[in-house]
């Protein structure tokens, strides 16, 4: 098997085609972008006040973490988790929908943002100022552990 390494995020690490992170990397690579003004413009959708939130754009990605009633997506473990998708013609990636532990999505979006502001010195402040009001504190109801352990927070 031929596997091929690549960057679907410029802010994140490499990862192989196929690998489990490739479509999460990938979305969280068009969420943070910092041709993006502001740059939290998807980040404050999808950390939204109350169960959920949702962010995507074109060319066609989404990440989704309410369900069709806006309540908050769990897996069948009772996790917060949040459903990426991207279309596969433009995207390369199958399958084009998989769901990730909301508080991989969160440690992954921070880490794309703390390695854009070493990058990008124009943009280290907007981005320590965006890592600073999502990040660093719970912006949400965090009764679940892992997110708990995000936030490395008792009272979360």
């Amino acid at each position: 098997m031929n596997l091929t390494t690549y960057r679907p995020s410029h802010d994140l690490p490499p990862v192989e085609s196929g690998s489990r992170l490739e479509l999460l990397f990938y979305c969280i690579g068009k969420m943070v972008n910092g041709t993006r003004q502001p740059l939290d413009r998807f980040i404050k959708e999808l950390i939204a006040d109350g169960n959920g939130g949702y962010c995507g754009g074109d060319p066609g990605w989404e990440i989704d973490t309410a369900n069709e009633n806006g309540n908050a997506l769990t897996n069948s473990q009772g996790i917060l988790v949040g459903r990426c998708w991207a279309q596969e013609k433009i995207s390369g990636i199958s399958p084009d929908t998989a769901e990730y532990p909301l508080a991989e999505i969160y440690m992954f979006t921070k880490m794309a943002l703390t390695n854009l502001a070493v990058d990008t010195p124009e943009l280290k402040e907007e981005a320590q100022s965006i890592i600073e009001k999502y990040f660093s504190k719970p912006s949400i109801d965090c009764e679940h552990k892992e997110l708990k352990l995000f936030y490395k927070s008792k009272n979360c």
